[in-house]
C-alpha cells in the first residue's frame, strides 16, 4: 500500500483531526527513517565498491543505528580489514 492510500485510510478511520495529525506524523517519521536507512546503505555500497577497486579487503557488514530527532535509523555498514590492520 502506498503512502497516499495509507493517509486516505487514516483520514477516513480517525475520529478527529488531532488524532489524524498524530497518526500521519508517526507514519511520516517511520517512512523517513526507513528512507534515510536505505540511502545510507546505498552510499555504503558505493563506497564499498570503490574501496574494493582500490584493493581494500571487505570484512563484514554490521547493523548500525543512529538516533535522529525524527526517529532511530537502522542500516547495514560495511567494514574493511584495513581499519584493523592499518592498510591504506
Amino acid at each position: 500500500m502506498d503512502i497516499i492510500s495509507i493517509i486516505a485510510r487514516l483520514l477516513k478511520d480517525t475520529k478527529s483531526l488531532i488524532e489524524f495529525e498524530e497518526q500521519v506524523k508517526i507514519l511520516i517519521q517511520n517512512a523517513f527513517t526507513q528512507w534515510v536507512g536505505e540511502i545510507f546503505e546505498t552510499l555504503d555500497k558505493t563506497i564499498k565498491q570503490k574501496k574494493l577497486e582500490d584493493g581494500w579487503e571487505y570484512c563484514r557488514s554490521d547493523n548500525r543505528s543512529i538516533q535522529f530527532l525524527f526517529g532511530n535509523v537502522t542500516f547495514k555498514r560495511s567494514l574493511d580489514l584495513s581499519q584493523y590492520f592499518g592498510h591504506q
